[in-house]
């Protein structure tokens, strides 16, 4: 939904401006960005796996996560900005619902 010209964060790795739907362009570190308004995308490369979360109500959210994850399975780990997960392995990577 990011349009040519837009402006972002990807967090923790650099600032990009945006030039079309599949191209960014690297413009800097400057974390003064985010004062700006500029928006801080999370971002996943392109090896991510895709990821579902079964959450205690029966309901499930799926998104992608690293790959590094496959190396964590029957574990708990933090997806940043959701809250920790028991990690599993079926189809795709599957995690269960610990805490925030």
């Amino acid at each position: 939904a990011l349009e040519a010209g837009a402006v972002v964060r990807l967090k923790d790795l650099c600032n990009v401006e945006v030039v079309s739907e599949k191209e960014m362009s690297f413009i800097g570190n400057d974390l003064s960005i985010i004062k700006r308004g500029a928006a801080i995308i999370h971002w996943v490369g392109p090896d991510a796996v895709e990821a579902r979360v079964q959450m205690p109500d029966g309901s499930g959210r799926g998104g992608l996560a690293e790959s590094a994850a496959l190396e964590s399975i029957g574990e708990i780990v933090q997806f940043e900005r959701f809250g920790f997960v028991r990690l599993e392995k079926k189809e795709i990577l599957e995690g269960y619902f610990a805490h925030k």
